[in-house]
């Protein structure tokens, strides 16, 4: 069933704003104390599932906002039209296409909430350091270890680090690191250094004395 040409056009009109959107305002709207559920990262960030990685938000969800409707909207519609699809080839197809390319966007909002509640981490600990104290960030760490690790999926599988893997967030104590899936939600997952097997689960990716480029990742000796 082919698309009218006025629904075509506003659609793809309707797919533009979306993506300028997501791609340029979503995150400066994204907060802990939004009033809009589609910006609260304490809502958006929290996970019902685990108590230790779920915040509760202390403030009600009042407002709406039309850009995050469009993209739920366009969505919805462009999935009805997907089921109008006569020729179960091509509707099969299509449903494919679409199912990756939603999850792929609904993806986008939950990394502009990511990034919106890390930042807000960082001015907050920023904000809390004593004179004597440095924030350090290393960007270039992520760059590295995708070139000098491409072991097999299977290989990973076996040595990552239990409840750490899937999460991006890590507070180090001096028995014990908390692990977050976002940071400063909930109160994390707590995980003794003792329960870590460091010959297979730690690795140093860049030690701190030779040039960038001629540094070598090395396994963490047992202690």
């Amino acid at each position: 069933m082919p698309i009218p040409q006025v629904d075509r056009k506003r659609l793809l009109k309707q797919i533009d704003m979306a993506e300028q959107y997501q791609k340029i305002r979503h995150s400066g709207h994204c907060s802990d104390n939004a009033d809009c559920i589609t910006h609260c990262t304490t809502f958006g960030l929290s996970d019902p599932m685990c108590a230790q990685h779920r915040s509760d938000c202390n403030h009600a969800h009042t407002s709406d906002c039309p850009d995050c409707a469009n993209i739920v909207l366009t969505l919805d519609e462009i999935g009805q039209k997907i089921e109008k699809i006569t020729d179960k080839d091509i509707q099969r197809e299509a449903k494919f296409d679409f199912e990756n390319a939603s999850e792929h966007i609904i993806e986008w909002s939950r990394h502009n909430l990511r990034a919106a509640r890390q930042d807000a981490e960082k001015k907050s600990i920023i904000s809390q350091m004593d004179d004597d104290e440095a924030f350090c960030t290393f960007d270039w760490g992520q760059k590295i270890l995708p070139q000098d690790h491409r072991e097999t999926q299977s290989h990973l599988d076996k040595t990552n680090v239990p409840n750490v893997s899937t999460l991006r967030s890590i507070r180090y104590a001096s028995k014990n690191m908390n692990v977050f899936k976002a940071s400063g939600i909930g109160d994390g997952l707590s995980i003794p250094y003792k329960q870590l097997n460091f010959e297979s689960n730690m690795r140093v990716v860049s030690p701190f004395g030779n040039p960038i480029n001629d540094q070598k990742p090395s396994t963490i000796p047992s202690q």
